[in-house]
């Protein structure tokens, strides 16, 4: 019998860990983007003592690292605002550095970052799952999301791009997560990229009192 479903977790439009040497995430990917005025490079991009331009802006997807706390907080505060559940989040600095960078132990949750020129702009947070049916792991989705302001160069796509290609190299054959039915942008978005609605699963929750009261049982 197929294993029960994660939570669901909240997703935007498109454009709308330290992690152990098993659990890493290969290199960078990066998104090209839209062509802006020239201006003098970053100083980490100059080579060999020269300062150069450069007329496009790239989107870089990586890992996330501890100083990118503060804002994956934002990011996801920012998030429950475009879902209309501006007080919803209750999760603060400490309780995502637990999840994403432990002191001790493998890290049970893991982030992508989208950084546009040094700023980050987006993030993906992720954890394993396991089929029954499959007898492998996948990947869920628990939140994408991009600013607002930098919706439409690609970071969305680049952010779900390095999620499958962290499934392919582990050999992992899922990637899933759930979107607000009424968010139509993000669902044409998600089906333009081939993924496949779950129309036949009803997804279900117990959490708050209900938790308590079973888990008391």
């Amino acid at each position: 019998m197929q294993s029960s479903r994660p939570a669901p977790s909240r997703h935007h439009g498109p454009d709308l860990p330290r992690t152990t040497p098993d659990d890493a995430v290969a290199r960078p990917l990066t998104v090209p983007g839209q062509r802006r005025r020239p201006c003098p490079a970053r100083p980490s991009l100059a080579r060999a003592g020269r300062r150069r331009r450069t007329l496009t802006s790239v989107t870089v997807i990586r890992d996330a690292a501890p100083a990118d706390l503060p804002e994956i907080l934002r990011l996801v505060h920012a998030l429950a605002e475009y879902e209309r559940e501006p007080d919803a989040v209750e999760a603060t600095l400490d309780d995502f550095a637990r999840a994403l960078f432990p002191d001790d132990g493998a890290p049970t949750t893991h982030a992508l970052i989208a950084e546009n020129d040094g700023t980050v702009i987006g993030m993906a947070v992720w954890y394993p799952t396991f089929s029954t049916w499959t007898g492998r792991n996948g990947i869920w989705l628990e939140d994408l999301f991009v600013d607002p302001e930098h919706r439409g160069g690609g970071a969305g796509k680049g952010l779900l791009t390095r999620l499958a290609q962290i499934c392919v190299e582990r050999g992992w054959t899922r990637l899933e997560w759930v979107v607000l039915n009424w968010n139509e942008p993000a669902i044409a978005f998600y089906e333009s990229l081939g993924s496949q609605p779950m129309d036949e699963w009803h997804t279900r929750r117990l959490d708050g009192d209900a938790l308590r009261r079973l888990g008391k049982a």
